[in-house]
């Protein structure tokens, strides 16, 4: 039984990890974010700076998953960050 939870453990985080982040998509300089917005995101870490609140999160997925965000560019905010 133990090996069988373990199993589907790994899977899992292999599968998230092969994946990356599905939000990026290779050579755009800005990224927008999809409907239906993503509920589940993977670990990774990719900064990204979300549009329009100028605000850094780990990944694209993360910032997509908020719905105040319409859009990211790679790499962290280089202006100051909004507090929320």
């Amino acid at each position: 039984m133990k090996q069988g939870k373990l199993f589907i453990a790994l899977t899992t985080v292999a599968l998230f990890s092969a994946c990356g982040d599905p939000t990026i998509q290779k050579g755009l300089k800005e990224h927008y974010c999809a409907q239906p917005r993503p509920k589940i995101c993977p670990f990774n870490y990719h900064p990204v700076c979300a549009k329009p609140l100028n605000k850094t999160y780990s990944n694209g997925c993360l910032a997509c998953s908020d719905k105040r965000v319409s859009s990211f560019s790679l790499g962290a905010c280089k202006e100051k960050e909004s507090d929320d």
